[in-house]
């Protein structure tokens, strides 16, 4: 049975157990984003998972055409929203702008949302064979095999789709990730995308028994916004068109001339240099001529030139599956290549050669895994296998890594590593003995105890297992006590400053980040959309939010329930040491700077819990809260 599409703003609401539905106007003005929407329904995601585009979707507007899932993370347990690059265009196609799912079906199944004549159908179609389907169809295996049968069954004539499939991941692990990709000829391509972060494929899965969500329509979308007042817009602003402006922003995503590369992967590598984080993070425990020695043999020498020659140097450049000229999407064959999954599974596992890392990440993608979690997570294990902290007997796993750097054979110690680090996915997913480690990398840790456990790097959230391993880059931002981790909801920069200060500059990050996945806009177009996009949204939308003031809000919200813990490692304190000296070395005098290397050299762990409060006095001050100053935990939860 249909549903007639109104012309205002609606909301489809969807019980998983039956597919049962009903469209909903929106008429609470607060609700300008999908995040807002999401955190409207009152229970912060914990039992409700929302999908939703920002309020340009469908237009020409390059960037705007992200798709947004919130739910509660099982990973970090807390609210967590999570994005789409490009699946957000054929979104707009449904006439709709969010969708709620509530409920568990019985068996795992596939919801389906499909626009014909103007129509909505819905569906939850039971899929009691899914393991069979990540077994293989079509040639794929895992997430992959599910996205390319679910296509097979739905997609039919329409003129768009896309489809959001989980993996094995999402139905053992609390890390599984939801992975989408453009469809062109009736298949999906292989410029995947993926809300990775914070485990929402575990969450669909987990809560609602859903292990795929397709949506089309037998019509293309039709911009809701009128091009002549978008140029208008940008000339006005900027003297000069959306397409230049938009290209100017996006350079370095494209190809940067400054190092004849591009995209994440050739801008962070050829930037980063010493910075890189190697071998379970044990890099940040080196001097700069071994970090260097690292980047010089087997990053610039071999790594990063392998890319450079076979993606850039053919030109081998897409987009996510809207118009964009940012063409970010560096791609290889079926290997689609971004800095951060070639980190965490490259480098951080003792990864430096492109045929290893492919295959290694790969198979993590096909198992439906966030990337980034899993590398954190196997970068452990392997670290324990070296050691001798874990072995055959918990792991089956008898083979020991090339830990050293001095003695790496860029080709031959990758493979290695490689397939070290596959058994371990492989372990993780289906071995009895990893049962701890697949409720995340703090619980698993703790389970090892000693130094094992002192050797993994997470920020910790609450009292059970919340954790999140953060993304890779050398900083203590990534490590502040804000209620969203995992994201790029802080201050990433390598620049010194004052913890205090830095907790301020993380909610001023955070406002922003918050602004651009509300409104459905990709962070590579933030060199403009930051100044313009609330005018743009506010004149199509014809509405006056001040975008600041709305996301503050937001942010204040999240940080009701952040409950952020203090360090928990070993590592990880070295981790913030090593940064602080680091930058000493590197930067002009600085008497506090000085005064924070004096007090983790005297103390590390007494020095990094301090260094922690500041930081979250910091994000209190931004935030305008009054939160007490007294440490959150018990002597037992802080570093031994």
């Amino acid at each position: 049975m249909g549903v007639m599409v109104p012309p205002d703003r609606r909301a489809l609401r969807v019980s998983a157990v039956d597919g049962s539905h009903q469209l909903d106007a929106i008429a609470d003005p607060r609700v300008v984003g999908p995040i807002d929407y999401a955190l409207s329904l009152g229970d912060a995601g914990a039992r409700v998972t929302t999908l939703g585009a920002g309020p340009i979707a469908g237009s020409v507007v390059p960037g705007s055409n992200r798709l947004v899932v919130c739910g509660r993370s099982p990973l970090w347990g807390t609210f967590y929203p999570s994005t789409i690059g490009g699946a957000g265009l054929p979104w707009s196609a449904l006439g709709l702008d969010f969708v709620s799912i509530d409920g568990r079906a019985s068996v795992p199944s596939v919801l389906t949302i499909i626009r014909r004549r103007g129509v909505l159908e819905v569906a939850v179609t039971p899929l009691p064979d899914v393991e069979q389907v990540f077994a293989g169809h079509a040639g794929e295996v895992g997430l992959y095999a599910l996205m390319r049968r679910v296509v097979d069954d739905h997609a039919g004539d329409l003129e768009v789709g896309r489809v959001l499939a989980t993996g094995p991941a999402a139905t053992r692990t609390r890390a599984g990730a939801i992975g989408s990709a453009p469809l062109a000829h009736g298949r999906p391509t292989n410029v995947d995308t993926w809300a990775g972060r914070g485990g929402l494929g575990s969450r669909l899965v987990g809560a609602h028994n859903l292990v795929a969500v397709f949506y089309g329509a037998d019509r293309a979308p039709v911009s809701p916004v009128d091009r002549a007042l978008i140029d208008q817009v940008f000339t006005d602003r900027f003297s000069r068109p959306m397409k230049l402006v938009d290209l100017e922003s996006t350079a370095k995503y494209r190809f940067d001339p400054k190092f004849r590369s591009g995209g994440t992967f050739g801008a962070n590598y050829h930037t980063l240099r010493e910075k890189v984080l190697a071998f379970n993070y044990r890099s940040v425990l080196m001097d700069d001529e071994t970090r260097l020695g690292i980047h010089d043999r087997l990053i610039q020498g071999h790594y990063l030139r392998q890319f450079d020659e076979e993606i850039i140097g053919k030109g081998n450049h897409f987009n996510c599956g809207e118009p964009c000229g940012a063409v970010c999407k560096k791609v290889d064959g079926k290997h689609k290549k971004d800095y951060e999954p070639y980190a965490a599974l490259g480098p951080l596992v003792g990864v430096f050669d492109q045929r290893a890392a492919e295959q290694l990440t790969h198979h993590a993608d096909a198992c439906g895994f966030d990337a980034i979690q899993i590398g954190g997570e196997v970068a452990w294990v392997m670290e324990c296998l070296k050691e001798g902290w874990l072995g055959e007997q918990e792991t089956g796993i008898a083979e020991r890594p090339q830990w050293e750097p001095e003695q790496f054979a860029a080709v031959e110690d990758s493979a290695h590593n490689a397939r070290i680090a596959r058994s371990v996915i492989d372990w993780l997913l289906s071995d009895p003995r990893a049962a701890t480690l697949r409720r995340g990398l703090r619980a698993g840790s703790r389970a090892a105890g000693g130094a094992a456990a002192q050797a993994a790097v997470y920020a910790a959230r609450g009292d059970g297992d919340g954790c999140m391993v953060p993304n890779q880059y050398w900083v203590p931002g990534m490590f502040a006590p804000m209620p969203i981790l995992g994201r790029y909801y802080l201050d990433y920069s390598y620049e010194w400053k004052p913890p205090r200060e830095l907790g301020r500059s993380c909610v001023a990050r955070m406002v922003r980040e918050l602004m651009l996945d509300n409104y459905g806009m990709c962070r590579f177009h933030r060199g403009w959309a930051e100044e313009l996009l609330p005018e743009l949204v506010n004149r199509a939308r014809g509405i006056d939010v001040d975008p600041d003031a709305h996301h503050l809000r937001l942010a204040r919200e999240l940080h009701a329930d952040a409950d952020a813990r203090p360090w928990q490692t070993k590592r990880v304190v070295e981790l913030i040491h090593g940064y602080l000296v680091k930058v000493r070395t590197d930067g002009p005098p600085e008497p506090e700077l000085d005064r924070w290397v004096d007090r983790f050299g005297a103390d590390p762990a007494k020095a990094a819990l301090a260094y922690w409060h500041e930081l979250r006095a910091g994000i209190a001050d931004a935030l305008g809260t009054r939160e007490a100053a007294g440490e959150l935990l018990s002597t037992a939860d802080e570093v031994r």
